[in-house]
């Protein structure tokens, strides 16, 4: 049986370390890192780990070290260890399944074997083991000889003498005049006549005129150079002149250089030929491409005509040593170099070449963000750290960075300055430090029993510190009276089966059974006690969950409270083929015929329904719009955001000492979380949204005070088996960028370098496309509104709205423009797995759009409304206490149909909401929600 050898991350500690990987492809970064560690010496050997082809870079060096002494510096690589003698692994890695040192000699007898989490095996025989100076190389041969004469700039004076003749003094002549009438022909052919390429050998044509006035200019500004010494005589004036002509001609360091106009010219056709370079060759036309952003520099130099070849390696060249030469260009040249600029970033990221991706952002468009993403793609991490942290003020994303580049030390500093503690814990454990792990974890513990959130201190015990017992404890102390009693006892019974404690787990049964559970628990319980009995490896305490789920139920069914619905769900947990009483279906079966002939004749009693009239009257009555249930969320507080996702909301509020977060269901059950702040951070311009992860993460962006402490809202019975994630996301580009999610990722428009970059992004943060919204949103646009443009992503792309302007990006990257009549205020965006429907609120109206085009379907009639769309065609429209409901019928004369109109007072409406069922809720700024059924479309 062939089985095939996975790498995973190892729990256990970091093994002993006899190799580094230093990931890149530059020679000279591995030698600096070796140099610095104190590892550059001939014992060392390296073996160079490539990627998949002949023509792609290397993507690292394996380092093999001659001794395990200490290192002088901490290697910006990852440590490996060997698993006997041929077999190599990161140190903090294991094999699944594992081998012995004498397996893994047997499996590489034919040499050295480097297993690499991401880029694969790689295999190297002796011969592709080289020692350090291999990787240096001769430096190339230079133009001149070191041992030739030279041409001296200076004359010797007891060999030639000059003698320059004085015009007439009386006369008018001049420098300017020397040349007479062939002075109008010099030069007179402009520079847009010459071709940029060379001419060929023979070819004499075309006009040398300024060429000759350049050689004549520089050869007396030479002379006059030499003469300079000599004593003042008559000719001191016309010297002076005719030296003060070349310098104006040449420019005053006296070397020649194009004129204003000539320069213009001849600049413009560089940047045509750089254009058609970028477009018919990009990978020749990448390395004389002009940056359009201002790049550090040392002074400016004399300006010039060509465009220098640089390096499109990220890391090269671009520290400001050199003097600048600043070119000036049109409107029209800088929107199309831009484009064509970011369609190649797109281009390389798609091809995986992130350090040229990154070159692209960073060097020639100014935007650090989209380059640190591509670097952190690429693996380049430590230089992708740098930006984060110097360049966009991102100390967590560059300390997860370090982490991915296991720079564990430095990460651990910048996680300790934020305080995260779980993070610092973590590297403590990579780091082979238990000891310090230990006391965080027992920190975290307390803060989760602190909390009430007994599951994930529970879990911090079992699987950071090692304490089963001591964990199954925390869970005991969990039921029946805590908010997630339930669960804890679920997780306590899983620990049990999992340990193999069959004591514990009898112990528990019994005291489920006589426990003091609410009348709303008795069904969970139940589905433990039915989950032990079928699956408890030991017998008899399978038999006393069973036994225990007979009593429990029988106490419930007993109950005269007890509703139809819940006595099925517990006749069915009871009835399971598992039982051991062949008559107990019978029994339950019969008992819910006895109960729902009784509640059908108590129906009918309490209906009072004995004409059709009646009934037809009652029908009537079930059409109209009524109000299905109302609650309130905290009443102290006021409320500034509600979202929805899937089955619940999440509203944000302040009062004067703190804001906090809920989670609520449609029902208003709701889970209250403090976000930790106090008074003095309330804002309006907080970005609240669900991730489209099925509830599993809120995101809130605060642009004024930066990335919030994250939070977590706790798993709990019932209503709310999920924990939930509060946090900022560290990947964000600026903090006041808007955000907007999509099931498969977000998009953020943030400004860089005085544009408006819309960004595409994973969950998880990695960098898929951009685009230069510029054009349609420029940045003075945010300042002029006073605030940032929104967003929403919808199936077909997302759109962006700021003041009168809507941008729609369609997927395959056409821009649409859209002017509006009115302010807009905000969005109604259709329900997922729908048509493509898209509503805008506007100041005075609102506008529909499907899918991502403007129609003609429009609603003027309206101050400020909310919206939201119940189905596909049913859209429901919220004006102060007044509800509309729209049929959308296209294809029609009459597309937008109002069907009815209803009173429905909440206040300062804060959001008009779909809920899954159907309904709308409508939320109140002081927390009240009220729940509509409306006619169904």
């Amino acid at each position: 049986m062939n089985l095939v050898l996975q790498v995973k991350p190892s729990h256990r500690g970091v093994a002993a370390v006899d190799a580094w990987f230093l990931p890149g492809s530059d020679p000279a970064c591995w030698l600096e890192e070796l140099s610095r560690a104190g590892l550059a010496n001939d014992s060392a050997r390296v073996g160079i780990v490539g990627r998949n082809g002949p023509a792609n870079p290397p993507a690292g060096a394996l380092v093999m070290r001659s001794d395990r002494g200490p290192l002088a510096a901490t290697l910006a690589g990852i440590p490996c260890s060997f698993i006997g003698r041929r077999l190599c692994v990161p140190s903090d890695a294991a094999l699944t399944p594992p081998l012995s040192p004498d397996e893994a000699d047997k499996l590489c007898a034919e040499g050295l074997v480097f297993l690499h989490p991401t880029l694969g095996v790689f295999s190297f025989g002796e011969s592709d083991l080289c020692p350090l100076h291999d990787l240096l190389s001769t430096p190339p041969p230079r133009d001149d000889a070191w041992n030739r004469a030279r041409f001296s700039d200076r004359l010797l004076q007891d060999r030639c003498e000059i003698e320059f003749v004085r015009p007439d003094p009386e006369g008018e002549a001049s420098w300017e005049t020397l040349f007479g009438e062939e002075a109008n022909q010099i030069g007179a052919s402009p520079p847009s006549d010459l071709a940029r390429e060379k001419k060929k050998s023979g070819d004499k044509s075309g006009s040398v005129g300024p060429q000759v006035l350049d050689g004549v200019a520089q050869g007396l500004v030479h002379l006059t150079r030499l003469v300079s010494g000599a004593s003042p005589g008559t000719g001191a004036s016309w010297m002076e002149r005719l030296r003060e002509w070349a310098l104006d001609r040449l420019g005053r360091d006296g070397v020649p250089h194009p004129r204003e106009d000539e320069l213009r010219l001849l600049r413009e056709r560089e940047l045509e030929l750089l254009t058609r370079q970028l477009e018919e060759n990009p990978e020749v036309g990448l390395q004389h491409a002009i940056p359009l952003t201002p790049q550090p520099h040392r002074g400016i130099s004399e300006p010039g005509a060509k465009l220098p070849a640089r390096s499109v390696d990220y890391a090269s060249g671009h520290d400001g040593s050199r003097a600048a030469d600043v070119w000036t260009l049109g409107e029209s040249t800088h929107s199309k170099l831009r484009k064509i600029y970011f369609d190649l970033a797109n281009r390389e990221v798609v091809l995986g070449r992130f350090r040229r991706a990154a070159y692209i952002y960073a060097h020639l468009l100014g935007d650090f963000s989209s380059a640190a993403n591509a670097l952190m793609q690429g693996r380049f991490f430590r230089e992708a750290a740098e930006l984060y942290e110097t360049r966009l003020g991102n100390p967590l994303q560059a300390a997860r960075c370090l982490v991915e580049g296991g720079l564990l030390r430095e990460a651990m500093e910048r996680f300790e300055r934020l305080g995260h503690v779980f993070e610092v814990a973590m590297l403590h454990e990579k780091l082979g430090e238990p000891e310090a792990a230990a006391l965080l974890w027992r920190r975290l513990v307390a803060e989760a029993l602190r909390t009430g959130d007994r599951l994930h201190a529970a879990q911090l015990l079992e699987s950071r510190l090692r304490v089963p017992g001591e964990a199954a404890a925390v869970l005991r102390e969990g039921w029946p009276g805590s908010v997630q009693a339930v669960r804890c006892l679920e997780a306590e019974s899983d620990l049990l089966e999992r340990t193999g404690s069959t004591p514990g787990l009898m112990d528990l049964v019994a005291k489920a059974r006589d426990g003091a559970w609410r009348d709303d628990q008795v069904v969970s319980v139940l589905r433990v006690m039915n989950g032990i009995a079928r699956n408890s490896r030991d017998a008899k305490a399978g038999a006393r969950a069973e036994d225990a789920s007979r009593v429990l139920a029988s106490r419930r069914l007993a109950s005269p409270e007890l509703s139809m619905n819940e006595a099925v769900l517990i006749t069915e947990g009871l009835a399971l083929p598992w039982t051991r009483d062949p008559l107990l279906s019978r029994d339950l079966a019969r008992y819910l015929q006895r109960r729902n002939t009784a509640q059908i004749a108590a129906a009918r009693a309490a209906s009072g329904l004995s004409t059709r009239a009646d009934a037809a009257d009652a029908g009537a009555a079930r059409r109209v719009a009524r109000r299905t249930l109302d609650f309130t969320l905290p009443s102290t507080f006021e409320w500034t955001h509600a979202q929805q996702e899937d089955s619940w909301f999440f509203a944000v509020g302040f009062n004067s000492a703190r804001a906090i977060a809920v989670r609520g269901t449609w029902a208003g059950d709701v889970q209250t979380l403090s976000l930790g702040w106090d008074a003095s951070q309330r804002s309006h311009d907080l970005l609240v949204q669900p991730t489209h992860q099925q509830g599993a993460r809120l995101s809130i962006v605060d642009p004024r005070h930066g990335a919030i402490p994250p939070r977590k809202f706790a798993s709990q019975d019932l209503f709310f088996p999920l924990e939930c994630r509060v946090e900022t996301p560290s990947w964000l580009p600026a903090p006041d960028c808007a955000l907007a999610f999509e099931p498969g990722g977000a998009w953020t428009l943030h400004r860089a370098d005085g544009r408006s970059i819309l960004t595409s992004f994973s969950h998880e943060g990695r960098l898929r496309r951009t685009v230069d919204l510029s054009d349609a949103l420029p940045v003075e646009m945010w300042d002029l509104w006073g605030g940032r443009p929104s967003l929403c992503a919808t199936e077909d792309g997302v759109a962006a709205a700021l003041g009168r302007t809507v941008v729609f990006v369609h997927p395959e990257g056409e821009i649409t423009l859209v002017r509006l009549e009115s302010d807009f205020v905000r969005y109604a965006r259709s329900l997922p797995g729908k048509r493509k429907r898209l509503g805008v609120c506007l100041r005075e109206g609102l506008d529909l759009f499907c899918p991502l085009r403007r129609t003609s379907l429009s609603l003027t009639d309206l101050k400020s409304p909310h919206a939201a769309w119940l189905s596909e065609s049913s859209l429901m429209v919220v004006e102060g206490d007044r509800a509309r409901q729209f049929q959308l019928v296209e294809d029609t004369s009459d597309p937008l149909r109002e069907v009815m109109s209803f009173s429905a007072p909440a206040g300062d409406v804060l959001a008009a909401l779909p809920t899954p069922q159907g309904h709308l809720a409508i939320f109140s700024k002081s927390g009240r929600v009220a729940i509509w059924t409306p006619v169904k479309g």
